[in-house]
């Protein structure tokens, strides 16, 4: 019976070194790949930007604010006054309404 213990005792010895041994190898292993990840260089992004061609006539500059050309009427004792007015914001001057068409 104390030969079969023995045996069993080297048995249970030789897997817990082998199990060792695999583990080792795992750590290694682990340590070699995060080594590599660290020394690559970071990735690279590279963005392309199409730009498309403006529709005729339009010409934007930079810095340039667009108005808007509108046209104001006053009407005082039967007689209608139109003013052409260029501005940012559609806003007629004192006395005049918006001309709507």
């Amino acid at each position: 019976m104390a030969v079969y213990v023995a045996l069993a005792n080297q048995e249970i010895a030789n897997y817990n070194a082998s199990v060792q041994a695999a583990a080792a190898k795992i750590l290694a292993d682990a340590k070699a790949s995060a080594a590599a990840i660290v020394a690559s260089p970071a990735p690279t992004v590279t963005v392309t930007v199409t730009a498309s061609p403006a529709a005729p006539g339009l010409v934007f500059k930079t810095g340039v604010v667009i108005k808007k050309t509108f046209t104001c009427v006053k009407t005082v004792s039967g007689v209608t006054t139109k003013k052409v007015v260029k501005a940012v914001k559609i806003k007629c001057p004192a006395g005049f309404t918006l001309l709507k068409k």
